[in-house]
């Protein structure tokens, strides 16, 4: 096997290597936004139930306009 071809396979093997790392970082980022979403979800949902509750009145009740109009 002559030096070239040598060189082309190493070549081709560091950029699967890259090409790999991205998709494995691209991946990661995905996961990392989908669990921020999550999380921020949950304090909404939170945050409404509170609300709620120094209304006294049921979560079915409280909507955007009456919580904008107290505030």
């Amino acid at each position: 096997m002559d030096n070239e071809t040598k060189r082309s396979r190493t070549e081709k093997t560091l950029k699967q290597k890259v090409a790999f790392a991205q998709l494995e970082l691209n991946r990661l980022k995905s996961m990392e936004k989908s669990e921020q979403k999550k999380v921020e979800t949950r304090l909404k949902i939170i945050l409404g139930a509170e609300v709620a509750k120094v209304m006294n009145c049921g979560i079915e009740q409280v909507d955007k306009e009456l919580v904008m109009g107290i505030l």
